[in-house]
């Protein structure tokens, strides 16, 4: 049995440059025929070749060590909506960000179009619960949407979501106003009555390493879509103290701000956190 073994901090620093290098000639080349072949199936618009499609793009987001998010998120997941493979889209989207959570935006993004997928596939209390978490991740410019969604799924889900989408609607402008003081945020009812699964984000964030400031967002992004906030919160605070340029110091206080939300329901004390924050000056390395 191998035991433990501590990286030098220069065999350390060889790892990570070679994590991000682009990948070689023949990996490159490999990559562009899987891609080339996949436009040509999705293209073809028939039932095995659009089979055939899904099958290549979940081996890629499965295994591949060179991601493929951009083209993901902007012709493949789309073509398949447009084919109404609703059910391969909510698939695919949750497999790229259980493997790649890292990407905040490329989140909001694939959260949103498995919510809507759910909805087309007519699987409201699933679309539902997926909106409550993109509601928990979305950035703050990003949240407005994120609600828009909810109160969809609200409405498509029971009789009554007319009623809460307009309770939620409610809620949601009294909680926005930063509270005066000491005074407790106006918490959201309609979002906290929603279940989330947290099984597979908790099992993804179990298997997340946290040596880099976009480990430890990740990992805190998975506890927010676990409905986790307060665990997403240490995380998230830890990569804001290790954060070494103000990209990554920008990432970590906006999810800050993001637990905040999630665990009021409401944007208010967000709000006020985002404005009192002075972030600390950082030296380039």
């Amino acid at each position: 049995m191998l035991g433990k073994c501590q990286l030098s901090p220069g065999r350390a620093g060889l790892l990570l440059l070679v994590a991000i290098l682009p990948a070689p000639p023949a990996q490159a080349k490999r990559m562009t025929l899987a891609y080339a072949r996949i436009g040509a199936e999705l293209a073809s618009r028939s039932s095995a070749g659009t089979k055939q499609a899904v099958g290549r793009i979940d081996a890629l987001v499965s295994t591949s060590a060179y991601q493929c998010r951009f083209i993901l998120c902007h012709r493949w997941l789309p073509a398949l909506m447009t084919q109404k493979q609703y059910q391969a889209v909510a698939e695919l989207a949750q497999l790229e960000i259980l493997n790649n959570p890292d990407s905040t935006n490329t989140i909001n993004i694939l959260q949103a179009m498995r919510v809507q997928a759910l909805l087309d596939a007519g699987q409201a209390q699933a679309a539902l619960a997926a909106a409550k978490g993109l509601f928990n991740i979305a950035t703050m410019q990003n949240t407005a949407n994120a609600l828009m969604l909810v109160a969809k799924c609200l409405k498509a889900d029971s009789p009554n979501g007319l009623r809460l989408a307009n309770q939620l609607q409610r809620q949601q402008r009294s909680g926005a106003e930063i509270p005066a003081g000491n005074a407790k945020a106006v918490s959201c009812t309609v979002l906290a009555d929603i279940q989330v699964n947290p099984e597979p984000y908790l099992r993804a964030a179990g298997r997340q390493p946290t040596l880099r400031v976009e480990d430890l967002i990740g990992k805190g992004n998975l506890l927010l879509l676990a409905d986790k906030p307060r665990r997403a919160r240490i995380y998230f605070d830890q990569a804001y103290s290790v954060a070494w340029n103000n990209q990554w110091l920008v990432a970590a206080t906006e999810r800050i701000a993001a637990c905040i939300k999630a665990q009021d329901g409401t944007i208010g004390r967000a709000n006020a956190w985002v404005l009192a924050i002075r972030p600390k000056p950082v030296q380039i390395r």
